[in-house]
């Protein structure tokens, strides 16, 4: 049991979802350079039972959920205020409810900005991640 001794129990508070998406973001940069492999992977490997069950490859594992957790968390966010957005903006336009398009913003638009604005977030990220970004 002396692994028990590592695990001790940590509370952190983020102020928001992507304060915490950043932070797990980091540690899961560390473990990917300390280890030349990407989380992904790792993560693909872990479920397979190809990885020991070091404390730090568990953290890892944990640490890959909880960033999977938060980016659906924030897409679903985004998802939903862009929605919400659109049809507050629709309200004040004229709606064609059978074509499902607002004179001057066709309802696919909703969807191109969200794919756009989540792109941004993954480059974001993935500028983060390697290091290009310093906070």
């Amino acid at each position: 049991m002396e692994w028990l001794k590592y695990m001790s129990k940590q509370t952190i508070t983020y102020l928001s979802p992507l304060d915490a998406l950043i932070a797990v973001a980091k540690r899961l940069s560390l473990y990917e350079n300390q280890h030349k492999l990407d989380s992904e992977e790792f993560f693909h490997q872990y479920r397979q039972g190809k990885t020991s069950d070091e404390i730090e490859f568990i953290e890892w594992a944990n640490d890959y959920q909880h960033y999977l957790a938060l980016r659906q968390e924030i897409e679903q966010d985004l998802s939903d205020q862009i929605t919400n957005d659109w049809l507050e903006e629709a309200e004040v336009r004229d709606l064609d409810l059978t074509s499902g398009e607002v004179i001057g913003y066709e309802s696919s638009q909703v969807f191109a900005d969200l794919r756009d604005y989540l792109k941004n977030l993954e480059d974001y990220e993935e500028k983060l991640v390697r290091g290009d970004i310093q906070w």
